[in-house]
């Protein structure tokens, strides 16, 4: 994080702001940073085998794969959905049970549907 201007107590914006970023966070209980390269590693041998296996007509959808093999994308960073989940944090400030108000952590981290 890199602190870019600070500003008098009277122009700063009622939430942080996200101005850039790069890939999408880690996922949840990867096994740390070892977990998580080897995760996006089988993640994309797996693509790759499977495009090979797609062209020459196997149905990879019966593959016994995790659900984020299909979703997940390392390199995508969304700044806007960044701070979106920085405003609902915020707006929520001063309640301590914000996540449990939420539905619990994964609700509250779950994409927004739009």
């Amino acid at each position: 994080m890199r602190v870019e201007k600070v500003l008098p107590p009277t122009a700063v914006p009622a939430t942080p702001v996200c101005v850039s970023g790069r890939r999408a966070c880690p996922l949840e209980e990867v096994g740390g940073p070892s977990g998580y390269g080897q995760r996006t590693l089988d993640q994309f041998s797996w693509s790759y085998e499977a495009v090979e296996r797609l062209l020459a007509g196997e149905n990879i959808f019966d593959d016994d794969v995790p659900t984020w093999f299909w979703t997940y994308r390392p390199e995508y960073f969304d700044r806007k959905k960044v701070n979106q989940r920085l405003a609902e944090v915020y707006q929520l400030k001063g309640n301590p049970d914000f996540l449990l108000s939420q539905g619990g952590y994964d609700s509250f981290s779950a994409d927004v549907k739009s």
